[in-house]
């Protein structure tokens, strides 16, 4: 996981009040709704403000307590047969909105996070991706609520001195027609200055959306955005459509685009080395790494069939979330994603250098020494790190006046190696963490 900050990661309430307004909008829609809705929905901006009955934040409760079921089923369906998810998603306008109302925050939250921490590296994306000479054509493929889409929007508007003030068109692709409804009303909500179009079709048809040419849009200078959130997964198993997306991302280092590439994709062992590899071949066509990699090179952890990288993020739940994790039996106040951002060849020359290339822990701790019968703290270990220079190891310290830390158990067949953690498919392991030299890592524990 990324080195985390001081204090969780919050999203931004017009982030939040939009997604509310949304929730409400579509359960009014359907009839779904037991308590009425007022006349005039509160704006993005005052959603997360209001008080009493018509307290935004209590309808959406009651919307999730009475959408548990639906919401349970995504959840199974999510973490035992995850590709048929988005057949799932597919069948009923109710499936679309349960998804909006369990899923949609934490996926926008991993995206949000990414984002930022590839601003704290790269502090000169604003100049090179916004300005009065630019305009943004992004598009959000297999989009489902628009989570990615949403993040984006409101992190490159941010970039800007006034949110106003960036000449956006945001692509919505997805087959269905509930999802594409709800993730354009949701970015409409939100960030009204986009212009926001929605496009249905699969991506084994995939074509470039095209552009707005109206004459007040086509003298800006163009900059392509892609991003895919958690699909890549299934794109894997799609040879088809992962060669249509391969053909799209090559055409902006052929013809000489600027482009910024997106990745998210589950943290879990077999999804995050597939993307792993993907990382290489987009390197290997001229891209280059922004986050979270050390270096441009090819990832040496493809090299270990036993690591995987990711990041990890804390963050600071709203009201809805934290009620739903206790319906479902979940803890999601800690979420993990195989994230990846990419600039093309031509981007890349607009950027700075980096401030500062840290250190990425990769791979289960190992330890070192066999623990003593009498031994109050953990035994020794090592994590793997990737560094510019290359992947080594490094042997955490102790912080003075730290309480001796979990006792580690180790497993009798390999007593060097710390089992894998048992735990939920929602929670996630240490790992794919940003630290400097002066850094203290907290001892391995089995579990979260």
């Amino acid at each position: 996981m990324d080195k985390q900050p001081a204090t969780p990661m919050t999203l931004p309430g017009p982030m939040v009040g939009a997604w509310r307004k949304t929730a409400l909008h579509f359960a009014k829609k359907s009839g779904s709704q037991r308590n009425p809705i007022p006349k005039k929905a509160p704006d993005a901006e005052s959603a997360t403000s209001l008080k009493g009955p018509t307290d935004p934040r209590h309808q959406v409760q009651a919307l999730i307590k009475k959408n548990i079921k639906t919401i349970g089923q995504i959840w199974e369906v999510f973490n035992q047969d995850r590709q048929d998810l988005s057949k799932f998603l597919l069948t009923t306008e109710q499936a679309s909105h349960a998804y909006l109302l369990g899923f949609h925050l934490p996926n926008a939250a991993r995206a949000m996070a990414v984002l930022e921490r590839c601003l704290a590296r790269y502090p000169s994306l604003p100049n090179a991706l916004v300005g009065p000479t630019n305009q943004i054509i992004w598009s959000d493929f297999a989009c489902g609520t628009g989570a990615m889409a949403q993040a984006i929007t409101y992190w490159l508007g941010s970039l800007a001195p006034t949110h106003s003030a960036v000449n956006m068109q945001v692509n919505l692709v997805d087959v269905g027609t509930h999802l594409l409804n709800t993730a354009k009303y949701l970015l409409e909500t939100q960030s009204p200055h986009a212009l926001i179009k929605t496009h249905k079709f699969s991506l084994e048809t995939l074509r470039l959306p095209g552009r707005d040419t109206t004459p007040e849009r086509s003298k800006y200078k163009e900059i392509y955005g892609v991003s895919l959130g958690y699909i890549w997964n299934e794109l894997a198993k799609n040879p088809k459509a992962k060669a249509k997306m391969g053909q799209l991302l090559q055409s902006y280092v052929s013809q000489q685009r600027r482009a910024l590439v997106v990745l998210l994709e589950p943290a879990t062992e077999a999804m995050a080395r597939t993307i792993m590899l993907w990382r290489d071949q987009l390197c290997e066509w001229g891209y280059v790494a922004l986050y979270p990699c050390p270096q441009i090179k090819l990832c040496p952890m493809n090299l270990r069939p036993k690591d995987w990288c990711y990041s990890e993020i804390e963050w600071q739940q709203p009201p809805e979330a934290k009620q739903l994790d206790q319906l479902l039996g979940s803890g999601r106040h800690r979420l993990a994603t195989a994230a990846y951002v990419f600039a093309s060849p031509l981007l890349f020359q607009d950027l700075e250098p980096p401030q500062k290339l840290d250190q990425v822990v990769v791979g289960r701790p190992h330890v070192v020494s066999k623990p003593k019968s009498d031994q109050k703290g953990p035994p020794p270990f090592q994590y793997l790190v990737c560094t510019p220079q290359g992947l080594k190891t490094t042997q955490p310290t102790q912080p003075k006046g730290a309480p001796p830390k979990q006792k580690v158990k180790t497993t009798s067949a390999d007593p060097k190696t710390l089992p894998p953690p048992e735990r939920p498919a929602d929670t996630f392991t240490l790992r794919g963490m940003l630290l400097d030299e002066k850094t203290s890592l907290p001892s391995p524990k089995p579990s979260l």
